[in-house]
């Protein structure tokens, strides 16, 4: 799957664009408005120039989709500042993520037994919420 992302407004704030920091098989379009992986499976993150204000989607649209490849296309969202240049490795223990896949995906999580799309044009979202005072 060769996932181009969008990011065009915000309803919060300005409009969240993508951080410079970001995987080796990714390319940065249209002033860092859209991010194209352009090889492989594999170093393809990308983070958002800044933090999600409490409340703000941030949204991926599926742009085109490569066959060939096994694996998920994964949103989220991390504690980490891609600032620091975090390892991989660091998201697994201060992140959520989710696999966007149009399969189910046991012990994914407990919110969904749905798929998720991942065809040309699907528009898939996260958003930053507190719950009694905690991140969530």
């Amino acid at each position: 799957m060769e996932p181009s992302t969008s990011r065009e407004t915000s309803f919060l704030g300005e409009p969240v664009l993508f951080h410079p920091f970001h995987g080796e098989n990714i390319e940065l379009l249209e002033h860092r408005r859209r991010a194209l992986r352009r090889v492989s499976f594999e170093k393809g993150i990308v983070f958002s120039e800044r933090a999600l204000l409490e409340g703000e989607c941030f949204f991926i649209s599926i742009e085109s989709v490569e066959g060939g490849w096994s694996g998920h296309l994964r949103i989220g969202l991390t504690s980490l500042d891609p600032e620091t240049r975090p390892s991989i490795r660091n998201l697994d223990l201060n992140s959520w993520l989710f696999s966007v896949s149009p399969f189910i995906v046991p012990f994914q999580s407990p919110l969904t037994t749905r798929s998720l799309p991942t065809e040309k044009g699907s528009l898939i979202g996260v958003y930053y919420e507190r719950i009694n005072g905690a991140p969530r």
